[in-house]
């Protein structure tokens, strides 16, 4: 399922693996880092107590200068993953072999787009779970739903549902999974969204 390599995405956002070039503390518990080797440059947010990779972070490559990509740190209250991954070409974002989600707000209603890295392997079984949360500004849960998305007849999946004044957070789990039906081996995308609505 995913075009990306997950080993070589591993190594090249591993800071064990580069020289630390420049620290800014941006606060007593955040540092913003940047990292050099032979070949690429490394940078982003980093946990001054326990160096864990948070948030955004990007490579770029220092012979043309291309940033080829950006992987979003998130901790799930067991380990630091990666919530998203954003590939590019030419310094253009390959939403083909990526893993994001954006959201747009029109016309009082809210909508996010998931996109995945696409296969064509159109004989494998997807299955797609989401769940999700809206919250008011007191955290109470105003309304809470396990529903499965479909992909539209572009790369992502997308869930849109009328704005109200009262919601202000959202919370949703992605899990897209697709069965190969020749070797019943399993490969899984996941998102963890955690959004202020405005």
């Amino acid at each position: 399922m995913n075009l990306y390599d997950i080993e070589i995405l591993n190594n090249l956002f591993n800071t064990n693996l580069y020289k630390k070039v420049s620290i800014k503390h941006i606060n007593d518990s955040i540092q913003y880092v940047i990292y050099r080797n032979k070949k690429y440059e490394l940078q982003g947010k980093l946990s001054s107590k326990d160096s864990e990779q948070l948030d955004w972070w990007k490579l770029t490559d220092l012979n043309t200068n291309e940033k080829l990509y950006e992987i979003q740190f998130h901790f799930n209250g067991e380990k630091n993953f990666k919530n998203q991954i954003k590939s590019f070409q030419d310094n253009k974002l390959d939403t083909l072999k990526s893993k994001f989600f954006n959201k747009n707000i029109e016309n009082k209603k809210i909508t996010y787009n998931f996109y995945t890295p696409i296969t064509f392997n159109f004989e494998n079984k997807l299955i797609v779970n989401f769940i999700y949360a809206f919250q008011d500004k007191n955290l109470k849960i105003i309304t809470k739903q396990n529903i499965e998305l479909k992909r539209n007849n572009k790369n992502y999946y997308f869930f849109s549902t009328d704005l109200t004044k009262n919601m202000k957070y959202f919370t949703a789990v992605f899990t897209e999974r697709e069965i190969s039906k020749s070797s019943n081996k399993i490969g899984e995308n996941y998102f963890f969204v955690k959004d202020s609505v405005n």
